[in-house]
């Protein structure tokens, strides 16, 4: 997957990165699309180098990792 990331110029560059997998309770999305808003380049330079940006997307589910409390049994699809 591509990401935009803070590069040590403290610029933004598009990075490839490892595909995430989903962890218990979560979900990965394919994303479409994404923006930067101003409030992600106000503040670019308090946050790490290679911190990745943008918060404000769209995209597909492609992965899920369903959880439930080990005290529960499973329930049946009907």
């Amino acid at each position: 997957m591509r990401a935009a990331v803070i590069a040590e110029d403290r610029k933004l560059e598009v990075a490839q990165m490892d595909d995430p997998a989903p962890g218990p309770g979560e979900l990965v999305l394919a994303v479409k699309g994404c923006g930067i808003c101003g409030s992600d380049l106000k503040v670019v330079n308090h946050l790490p180098i290679g911190y990745t940006m943008g918060h404000e997307f769209s995209g597909e589910v492609v992965a899920v990792l369903l959880s439930r409390p080990s005290n529960r049994p499973p329930t049946s699809a009907k």
